[in-house]
């Protein structure tokens, strides 16, 4: 089954059901667990899916944001309720993935649970793009199924045997390294995750730094706090306070010289190392991440 986690993601959306719909393995259901979109971006989905032929569609409303873990837990579970399902694809609303995606990833997953693997974990290959059609180069990339160094949940097969042995994604990460944690509890469970970069799903973004964009305040804040308590909290790193100190003091005159909302991204990356640090985690209040 596909679960397809969704916030404000204006047409995409529309686009990711439709490559759902020409998957030459189609999921035997798809659920969109939108949450608390105000664009309208599920009042179309029903019809977009109807037309392009992908049976099977529900839309599980949530009443507001409760982020990326807490999201994806929900759709998880839906799909968990039915007895038959033993794989879940994990997607979200910018992630179109290419037609023989799924029958790639089910396959690798039913070679491995069968030759004997405690297998968790088959991750798609994900190319992001900033614009329509890109170009993918797979020059000089991998052709056969290898381990994964960390997960993302953008095309993601998910066994039950995993969810069953270690539960699901935080809730309490908001935004933001969820994945990454989660990837540490599969290996110190004794479960796999390997990537196929067969499988291709194309991961659509607005940019990033190296284009020249910013992550607004909100992101920012999750990220950092979320990275700095993997660091000290679940990875146990020697130093790793003071290091994220260090880097959070450094990281102050470059979002002074180069940055927008200067005094709030300030604020935001200084609480987020101490929050980090002191693992004070949840969906926080604070005044710089409001929207400006």
């Amino acid at each position: 089954m596909a679960v397809v986690l969704s916030h404000n993601p204006g047409s995409s959306l529309e686009d990711v059901v439709r490559a759902l719909a020409a998957q030459t393995l189609t999921p035997a259901r798809t659920i969109i667990v939108d949450n608390a979109s105000t664009d309208g971006s599920t009042d179309t989905v029903e019809r977009v899916a109807a037309e392009a032929g992908l049976e099977g569609l529900e839309v599980i409303a949530l009443g507001e944001n409760m982020g990326v873990g807490a999201g994806h837990t929900v759709g998880w579970k839906a799909a968990l309720a039915d007895p038959s399902c033993e794989l879940v694809w994990s997607l979200e609303h910018d992630t179109c993935a290419e037609p023989e995606c799924l029958e790639r990833l089910v396959g690798t997953a039913h070679s491995r649970i069968t030759a004997g693997e405690r297998l968790g974990i088959v991750a798609a290959r994900g190319e992001r793009t900033v614009q329509e059609g890109a170009e993918r180069d797979a020059a000089g990339a991998p052709t056969e199924p290898f381990p994964a160094p960390r997960v993302t949940f953008n095309g993601i097969l998910v066994t039950r045997a995993l969810v069953e042995a270690i539960g699901f994604p935080r809730a309490d990460f908001f935004v933001g390294f969820e994945d990454w944690e989660l990837h540490r509890r599969l290996t110190r469970a004794g479960f796999t995750a390997v990537e196929d970069p067969r499988a291709l799903v194309l991961h659509r973004t607005k940019g990033d730094h190296r284009m020249g964009l910013r992550p607004s305040v909100l992101r920012s804040y999750y990220s950092t706090r979320n990275s700095v308590y993997l660091r000290v909290a679940v990875d146990g790193e020697r130093w790793a306070r003071l290091r994220s100190a260090a880097w959070a003091l450094a990281s102050v005159g470059r979002i002074v010289v180069r940055d927008d909302r200067r005094a709030a991204r300030v604020c935001a990356r200084v609480t987020a190392t101490f929050d980090g640090v002191t693992g004070r985690l949840g969906h926080r209040h604070y005044w710089f991440l409001r929207p400006h």
